[in-house]
C-alpha cells in the first residue's frame, strides 16, 4: 500500500524515504506552492535521493507520496500527485502545475463506475480517476477508501484538505506509518 504525507515540519530523513520507496517501489513524487504562486507545482517519478534534495528547498506545507502500483501501469505518469481534471488522466510527463492536485494511499474499489468511455481499460489508476472526478465535485473524495489529501493554491499558498485516516508524527501527517517500523522487510512487496 502507498504512503503519502503532508510535511509541515523537516519531513522523513534520507533513510525513511528509502524505506518508503522499498515498500512502495513504483515511483516517488511531491506537490508544493512556491510563496505567491497560483498553482501547485508537482514532480513524479522521483528517487530517494531526488525528493531529500527537494525537500530541502521547498516551502511547506509539501506533499508527499510513494507508489505502490494496484491499478494502471507502473510508468511516471500514474505516480502522484495528479492534477485535478481532465489532466489527471492525459499528463504524460513528471513534472507539471495545476491550480490543485491529488495523492491518495490505498485502493479505491469503486472507481470502475466513473471511468469515462475514451479512456482505454488499465491504462489509469485509480487514483487518476479519483482527480479527475473531483475537479467537478471534491466530494466524491468521500467515496475513496483510505487517505486522500487535495492541495490547492490559494493567496499564494498551498491549502491542504485531508480525508480519511491519517498518523501525525511531529508536525507532519503520514496515510500509514509503515515504513516506520524497525522490521520494514516484513512489509516488503515483490
Amino acid at each position: 500500500m502507498c504512503v503519502a504525507a503532508v510535511l509541515y515540519g523537516e519531513g522523513p530523513t534520507l533513510a525513511e524515504l528509502r524505506k518508503m520507496d522499498k515498500i512502495n517501489p513504483h515511483g516517488g513524487g511531491l506537490g508544493w506552492v512556491y510563496e505567491g504562486d497560483t498553482v501547485v507545482t508537482y514532480a513524479k517519478g522521483l528517487t530517494p535521493e531526488e525528493i531529500y534534495a527537494l525537500l530541502g528547498k521547498l516551502p511547506r506545507p509539501t506533499l508527499l507520496h510513494f507508489r505502490y502500483a494496484t491499478h494502471g501501469p507502473k510508468t511516471t505518469a500514474q505516480c502522484h500527485p495528479f492534477p485535478l481534471g481532465h489532466w489527471a488522466l492525459t499528463a504524460k510527463g513528471g513534472y507539471g502545475v495545476a491550480p490543485a492536485v491529488l495523492v491518495h494511499n490505498g485502493v479505491w474499489q469503486s472507481h470502475h463506475k466513473y471511468k469515462p468511455a475514451w479512456i482505454k481499460w488499465g491504462d489509469v489508476s485509480d487514483t487518476a480517476m479519483a482527480a479527475y472526478m473531483a475537479e467537478a465535485d471534491e466530494a466524491i473524495l468521500d467515496d475513496v477508501d483510505w487517505s486522500t489529501v487535495v492541495g490547492r493554491a490559494k493567496d499564494g499558498q498551498m491549502v491542504v484538505t485531508r480525508r480519511k485516516r491519517w498518523f501525525e508524527r511531529g508536525p507532519d501527517w503520514y496515510s500509514n506509518l509503515t515504513w516506520a517500523s524497525n522490521s520494514v522487510e516484513a512489509y516488503t512487496r515483490k
